[in-house]
Parts: C-alpha cells; structure tokens; sequence
C-alpha cells in the first residue's frame, strides 16, 4: 500500500510552510553573523572578561578539523561546546517528539584559502536505532531565546515548539525559529556523528564571543526516505 508522504512531511522541512517561506527570507551567512554580533553585545553588557585565545587546546582543534574535514588543511581557530537534543521527525514508527542526546561542537574554520566558515559536529551519546537517511537541521539556542519561546508557549518547554502542529499554527513560535541560527546537514543510520555543512562567514571573529551560558542545539531528524531534498542556500 502507498504511503502518502505528504503526511511525513513535517513543515519544518516543507518549502510550502509558512516556517520555510519566512526562513528562506534571510540569508544563513547574515544570520550567523548576527547571531556574533549579538553574542559580543550581551558579552559587554554582562562584563565578561575578553578572550585573548581559544579554551580549547591546540589538540583538540586539531582533531575536530580532522572530523570535519579529513585529509584538509582546515583550521579550527575555535570551538564551543554545547549539548544537543535530537528529534525525530517523518518516520511511521517514530513518535513525533522522539529524542536523543548528544554532544555539539560548533566550530569557527579557516579555510584553505583563507576564507572563514561555520561548521558543526554531533556525536550522539547513543546511535539512533533507525534506518535509512535523513536530512537534519541544527538550532542554535541561547537561555534568552529559550525563555521567550517557553513563555509563547504558555510554560511549555520550547523542545515544544518543534512539533508540527506548533510550527503550523503558532506564528509568534514559527517566527522564533526562522529566525535562529542553523546548520543543514545529512545523516544515515548507523553513522555514529554528524557532520554539518559549513556555511560561510563574512564576520572578521578570530574566536566565539566569551560566554557564561550554555550553548543550547536541537537538531531535527527528518526522514529522506519519501524523496524529499533540502532548498540551495
């Protein structure tokens, strides 16, 4: 019997939804720049001290350029932790909110040529027990963000936000999420990370703006399977 894909298709994932058409709106490049823009202001508002180099030793940059690009010379200038929760979206048997854990390392690269981008890494805690390929989407969050979406949703956690019906219906929510940083990337079962496609940064930041808060990441696991493919950026 023929599955009707239309109705796997989660909107976050559907270039006809209204959260899709107002993503598309702004440019991923823009978007990332603005969110380093914004993590610098807070940074000064709040008087954290400045930071001279990156926390993160010159081996462990090393290797997260390895995973992000194996036999390269990339270099990862700096990298910024952050937990991440995944959700699984556009598989029959999956619930609409089923999650898993793992670790995010959101990393600033120089390129080859010179040129700087924004790449990302996830390694989950435990590999999903799923199969096929998914497309994925990754979401930067800082608390501030996290507070407002929860108070839109009535105190609801903002992982809530996620859900199909939310994204349709809640303009206030839908809007959140188109505007907040992303990553796009691919994944296929049985791989025991992701690797995010880097994005170009036009930003002039040798390091992440010091910080006090967590890093916050939610990627979303859609199912590729009902031939579905992600817009050119």
């Amino acid at each position: 019997m023929a599955t009707d894909t239309a109705v796997l298709r989660h909107p976050l994932f559907d270039p006809s939804s209204l959260y899709s058409r107002m993503q598309a709106s702004g440019r991923a490049e823009y978007k990332m720049l603005g969110y380093f823009h914004w993590l610098a202001a807070r940074a000064n508002r709040l008087r954290y001290p400045p930071k001279h180099r990156s926390g993160r030793s010159d081996e462990e940059r090393s290797r997260l350029a390895c995973r992000l690009e194996p036999d390269t010379t990339i270099e990862v200038q700096d990298a910024l932790p952050g937990q991440a929760v995944v959700l699984v979206t556009g598989v029959p048997q999956a619930s609409p909110q089923q999650q898993f854990t793992g670790l995010a390392e959101l990393c600033l690269v120089r390129e080859a040529d010179g040129s700087q981008t924004i790449g990302m890494l996830l390694s989950f805690a435990e590999v999903p027990r799923l199969e096929g390929c998914f497309r994925c989407r990754a979401f930067l969050f800082e608390p501030e963000v996290v507070k407002r979406l929860e108070g839109i949703l009535g105190g609801r956690s903002y992982l809530d936000a996620f859900r199909p019906d939310i994204v349709t219906n809640n303009l206030d929510a839908a809007r959140i999420l188109a505007a907040v940083s992303e990553l796009e990337g691919e994944w296929s079962s049985g791989d025991s990370e992701i690797r995010f496609g880097r994005i170009r940064f036009p930003g002039g930041y040798d390091l992440f703006p010091p910080r006090g808060e967590p890093l916050q990441v939610v990627v979303v696991l859609h199912s590729a399977d009902n031939g579905l493919t992600l817009s050119a950026r």
